[in-house]
């Protein structure tokens, strides 16, 4: 009986022995886990979570920056561009800060090269667009500057040429009077005008006069209507048009000067007349920086998408070091 509760206690013994020990090596293998999670939490939260907010910050940077740019080119003044560049060059400043800043954490050398680079790129395109915006205004400038010439030549030109019509006119109302009466139809000698009558000769210049002056009114008014249009042309397909036309206009009112009799009145009218020709003419024209303004949209527009891909990049590779 006292071997059966020896062996019944010795079993229980060791099965009570045996769970404290599988105990005791639990809590071993869970301590040495939570030491080995704890490690790795505090890693994390030592490393991997500022950096994570810093390329958190990058992205947010680069973020204002796409939303920054596009007002740069719709901007109605200088002085509104001057402050939404004073914007981006506050985001470039801070931006290189959290750049440097990316020594402190464990990422390679060459990666941040990399994004210091594309940084760099970003910044040199907007600086450059911020010039092509300075650009911009000038050009706005000088078209406003010749338009407004445009309408005193225009104006002189029709002080000009309205009395030398006016004194046609009257010539041609004064050599009609002054003229034969005309021979009637039956009789025999009746041949047409005679040029040898007095006053035929100045009737007849008169009428050239008048002709020729009316043409060049004519020719000139539809001009400086083709160059008004053109200051305002909204593409380069709309301005070739305008241009083509003008060209023609311009031709034609350059041969009717020509015409013109070689007389004192007439050459204040052929230098009022050319001040006009002048603008629509030459690499100072109206033509010419209207093509130069709308050159220059069009490749603003094309460089702002493209910094904007830039940016993108920048942010994705921000994202990718904070990650790895």
């Amino acid at each position: 009986m006292s071997r059966g509760m020896f062996g019944i206690r010795a079993r229980m013994f060791g099965a009570f022995g045996l769970i404290a020990l599988m105990t005791v090596i639990s809590s071993a293998v869970s301590w040495f886990a939570y030491d080995r999670l704890s490690g790795s939490l505090n890693q994390l939260a030592g490393s991997a979570i500022p950096a994570i907010t810093h390329a958190s910050e990058l992205t947010a940077k680069g973020s204002e920056i796409v939303t920054i740019a596009p007002t740069l080119l719709s901007a109605g003044s200088n002085r509104a561009r001057k402050r939404i560049w004073d914007s981006l060059a506050a985001n470039f400043a801070q931006t290189s800060v959290l750049i440097d800043d990316l020594d402190n954490f464990n990422i390679d050398a060459a990666q941040r090269r990399a994004l210091k680079s594309r940084f760099d790129i970003v910044e040199s395109r907007l600086r450059t667009l911020d010039m092509n915006v300075q650009k911009k205004f000038w050009f706005a400038g000088r078209i406003r500057e010749r338009v407004e010439q445009l309408k005193w030549a225009h104006a002189d030109f029709l002080d000009e040429i309205e009395p030398l019509i006016a004194d046609a006119r009257f010539n041609i109302v004064q050599a009609l009077r002054r003229a034969p009466p005309a021979p009637s139809a039956a009789s025999p000698d009746a041949s047409g005008p005679d040029a040898s009558v007095p006053g035929s000769g100045g009737l007849k210049a008169s009428l050239n006069q008048q002709e020729v002056l009316l043409q060049v009114k004519s020719e000139v008014n539809l001009l400086v209507g083709l160059i008004f249009r053109a200051a305002n042309a909204e593409d380069m397909a709309q301005l070739g048009a305008i241009r083509l036309f003008a060209g023609e206009r311009a031709s034609e009112t350059s041969t009717a000067l020509g015409h013109l009799a070689a007389r004192p009145g007439n050459v204040a009218l052929r230098q009022s007349a050319k001040a006009i020709l002048a603008l629509a003419e030459g690499e100072t024209s109206l033509f010419a920086l209207r093509r130069y303004a709308l050159q220059l949209r069009r490749g603003n527009a094309a460089m702002l998408a493209d910094t904007a891909k830039l940016v993108q990049n920048f942010r994705a590779d921000a994202n990718k070091m904070a990650l790895a």
